[in-house]
């Protein structure tokens, strides 16, 4: 499981947790639909955050609001 960060315009959304193939499949320039409304993946940056008892995996997408 990876945590998933979405910013939606630059926006941070709460932080959602997700099944590591559904992270996985994710790509830049894919459009996907979320809360109703049709998203552009920018970027997608997997970061590492080190925390006291374990790594914690956390998945940073930035998305555009599709037209």
């Amino acid at each position: 499981m990876k945590n998933v960060m979405f910013y939606y315009n630059g926006i941070q959304a709460e932080e959602e947790l997700h099944d590591d193939e559904v992270v996985e499949k994710l790509a830049e320039g894919q459009v996907m639909e979320r809360a109703g409304e049709y998203w552009t993946i920018l970027e997608i940056h997997p970061v590492l955050v080190a925390g006291d008892a374990e790594r914690i995996d956390v998945v940073k997408v930035f998305l555009t609001r599709s037209r």
